[in-house]
């Protein structure tokens, strides 16, 4: 097998310190020779080791071949078989058939001619017709004389100021393959597999060197090691648990992928060299440090279908150059610097089904993004995005299956087709959080057995929500619509969302009321929201009856009475918010079995007790009123005390559901203003 311009050897070779060395003639050798049925060519008299005591009686037998040429004035096939014991740096292979080093540079076997004698005359480069014939450099000579070979070779495929300054990753990593022992391929050689990999190798040494700062990577992957280049990989143990990392190569050993994630030490930039590595079809590189722009070269790996550089400090915008690469099916960006909008050319990606540019701060609409019919996910979110999407820009991405535009500056009315499932059969996700949507919610809705989660907190959308017919979202798990200026009644119909988990109807000017009386029979609810919707009455004891529930948050109302026993059903408790309304009396016994609880919000009522809610939870958080004179504590496990001259700041008690896809849209983290609850309930 032939591995970065290498031939292994038969039987009779071995290696000593990674240079082949010849210990007896090869079987395969003696029979050419008995049938003359092959000529092997020699290297120049003056680069046999002089310490062979062979090496006087080569020089007669060459002469005597020359001559004998000379006085004949005909071709003659001349076989001849070395067996020289003990000496080292030469290698003779029987296997002929995948590598004719007419083709390739071998590092240079001595002589005095200059570099570029030693480029063209095979003799004088040591070059042979049928086998390899290598040398490993030992002097000054050599290596310049290989830097010089390899440098006039790299100069066609990169910029030659570049490779021709000091320091320079690209003259750095040109040093490094002339002192390494692949052959050099011929000039205007670069399309043979070996020269490929040759150039892949260099290419990665470069990249390797652009992106240390000089001092290396954390780990460094083997690269840079006298390895194959497809064995420049390694497994290692992340906070996401134990990858494989590296470069990874097809049958032909060029590389296919780049795959470095999670912090392997990566600084600098990307170099354009990565573009000479045509066969790449996945470049990814994620959780480091990267800096600097997306280079514009990438149009050259014009195979890539996965490109993805999430988590790294990149800047500039998104080039032009991207729409060269028509096979791309996932591109990724997140978590980055990037500016700007996104160029007409993107639109030349059809096959794209992955465009994530989430965490941004890119401008501008989603025009060019129409013709992306192949796109099931797209992550806009945390950007600066402009425009609106009730025109339509969307109506054609019929293959969605999550679409977040939360937080951005989007604007207009809510894009009412998104609803129908007959146009978008697989939508199942759906994040309009923090932008500027107005109007009323559409009531235009058909039976919809797709969509599951649905985000829009913190909008300006208006009007009531009466007319809108719940029962048609068969599917529905999630459905946050906090934050708006929703008008009129709690509508019933929303119990006929017979799926529903997350319920969250914060912060709007519904009409004063109780506690809906369907809620109780929503026994999927596992999260309940009312913050601050006007109600009033008491807490209704059916509650209980929500035995899911993890999360009731009924903070900010004007809810009156005691706290109902049955409440200590709620054994599954994580978070209890009863903070700012008008409670009284002594929390019941029954709230004893709150085990689970972990944050817990009473203060602002008038509770005289709240002892028993201590005996057995495990509060990360408890916040509830104290005595200023005496120093008295209603709740004696709570941490923060809230006095009766102190004001309430919202945003310290907000709690809602801000979903991200990092987590697949799983509940990770309870936000309370500055303080953050953070815990892992995805297995809920």
């Amino acid at each position: 097998m032939i591995s970065e311009g290498y031939q292994t050897g038969t039987s009779d070779e071995n290696v000593e310190n990674g240079v082949m060395t010849k210990t007896e003639p090869s079987s395969s050798l003696q029979e050419m020779v008995s049938s003359g049925a092959a000529a092997v060519s020699f290297p120049p008299p003056e680069s046999i080791p002089r310490d062979s005591f062979h090496g006087k009686k080569l020089e007669k037998m060459v002469v005597s071949v020359v001559m004998a040429l000379l006085l004949l004035g005909c071709t003659i096939g001349v076989v001849v078989t070395l067996a020289v014991s003990g000496r080292k740096n030469l290698g003779v292979t029987s296997d002929n058939s995948a590598l004719s080093n007419s083709d390739f540079l071998g590092p240079d076997t001595g002589g005095t001619d200059t570099p570029e004698q030693n480029l063209d005359n095979d003799e004088q480069t040591g070059r042979v017709d049928d086998d390899f014939y290598y040398k490993e450099p030992s002097e000054q000579d050599d290596s310049e004389i290989r830097f010089k070979a390899a440098k006039d070779y790299l100069r066609s495929i990169t910029d030659v100021s570049k490779l021709e300054e000091k320091g320079s990753p690209q003259s750095v990593a040109t040093r490094w393959i002339a002192e390494d022992k692949m052959a050099i391929p011929k000039q205007n050689d670069y399309e043979s597999i070996l020269a490929r990999r040759f150039i892949e190798r260099w290419a990665l040494a470069v990249f390797y060197r652009a992106t240390s700062d000089g001092l290396g990577w954390k780990s460094n992957l083997n690269f840079m090691s006298s390895a194959d280049t497809c064995f420049w990989n390694s497994v290692h143990v992340t906070s996401q648990g134990i990858t494989e990392a590296g470069v990874f190569c097809d049958e032909n050993e060029l590389v296919y992928n780049i795959f470095i994630d999670h912090n392997i030490g990566l600084h600098g930039t990307l170099p354009d060299e990565l573009s000479l590595l045509h066969n790449l079809i996945g470049l990814i590189i994620e959780h480091n440090f990267i800096v600097g722009s997306i280079p514009s070269s990438v149009r050259e790996l014009t195979q890539l279908e996965h490109l993805s550089l999430d988590y790294n400090q990149i800047n500039g915008s998104v080039p032009p150059s991207i729409g060269s690469l028509t096979n791309l099916r996932v591109l990724s960006f997140s978590n980055n610097d990037i500016t700007g909008s996104f160029p007409k050319s993107i639109n030349m990606l059809t096959a794209l089904e992955i465009l994530a540019v989430d965490d941004n701060s890119m401008t501008g609409d989603f025009e060019n993004l129409k013709t992306l019919t192949s796109l099931s996910d797209l992550y806009l979110e945390d950007n600066d995005f402009t425009g609106r999407l009730d025109n339509g820009v969307f109506e054609d991405l019929s293959d969605l299956i999550f679409l977040d535009a939360s937080d951005n500056k989007l604007h207009g009315n809510l894009p009412s087709y998104l609803f129908d499932s007959t146009k978008f059969p697989g939508l199942e996700l759906i994040d309009f959080n923090g932008n500027h949507f107005g109007g009323e919610f559409p009531t235009d809705i058909a039976e919809n057995n797709a969509l599951a989660k649905f985000f829009v907190h913190d909008n300006h959308i208006n009007g009531s929500l009466e007319d809108v017919p719940w029962g048609n979202f068969k599917e529905m798990t999630h459905l946050d619509l906090s934050s708006n200026n929703f008008v009129g009644g709690v509508p019933s119909t929303f119990q006929n969302m017979g799926k529903l988990k997350y319920f969250y109807v914060a912060n709007n000017t519904f009409t004063p009321g109780q506690i809906p009386e369907f809620l109780p029979l929503m026994t999927t609810l596992e999260e309940l929201c009312l913050r601050n919707t006007s109600r009033t009455g008491t807490i209704p004891a059916k509650l209980g009856s929500l035995t899911n529930l993890y999360m009731l948050d009924l903070d900010d109302n004007a809810l009156t009475n005691t706290v109902p026993k049955e409440l200590g059903q709620l054994t599954n408790l994580m978070f209890l918010l009863l903070n700012r309304n008008q409670l009284t009396g002594t929390l019941p016994d029954e709230l004893e079995n709150f085990s689970k609880l972990q944050v817990l919000m009473l203060q602002k009522n008038n509770f005289t007790n709240a002892t028993t809610i201590c005996k057995n939870s495990q509060l990360i958080f408890g916040s509830g009123d104290c005595e200023r004179s005496t120093g008295s504590k209603v709740c004696p496990c709570c941490h923060r005390c809230v006095y009766a001259d102190d004001e309430e700041q919202d945003a310290f008690l907000l709690a809602n559901y801000n979903p991200i896809w990092e987590y697949s849209y799983q509940r990770v983290k309870f936000e309370f203003g500055n303080q953050d609850i953070v815990k892992d309930y995805s297995h809920l």
